[in-house]
């Protein structure tokens, strides 16, 4: 995994970013609060995991597919609650790491994420 403090560095000029431990998961986790593609769009908080693997956790309950894509829910990942969100687990495809350390790959990640979610 990247060094937490270069992925808050890289990633902090353009999203609310925190790489951190909670309780309930056993690895650490890129967590950014309240993204929005646009001002007027309603705010998605999610997690991912940093290690190449395919876990990820969004504040929305409901998603779906786009293209047969998308995040699917995960009950053996557990929940947990971070900055008064509830953070709900699904799969995703990998994220490759350097997409950590790049803006642009990362907002990319962000919109394709946010797509998905279906707003209750």
């Amino acid at each position: 995994m990247a060094d937490p403090m270069d992925i808050e560095s890289a990633l902090g000029v353009a999203f609310h970013v925190k790489v951190t431990n909670v309780p309930e998961l056993e690895d650490r986790v890129v967590i950014v609060l309240d993204y929005s593609p646009t001002d007027e769009d309603r705010p998605l908080s999610f997690a991912l995991g940093v290690a190449g693997e395919p876990k990820c956790w969004l504040t929305a309950r409901k998603v779906r597919l786009i293209d047969d894509i998308g995040p699917n829910p995960h009950a053996n990942y557990r929940e947990f609650c971070y900055a008064g969100r509830r953070f709900h687990p699904y799969s995703i495809r990998p994220i490759a790491p350097e997409a950590f350390g790049c803006v642009s790959k990362f907002r990319s990640i962000c919109r394709r994420l946010y797509g998905h979610v279906v707003w209750e």
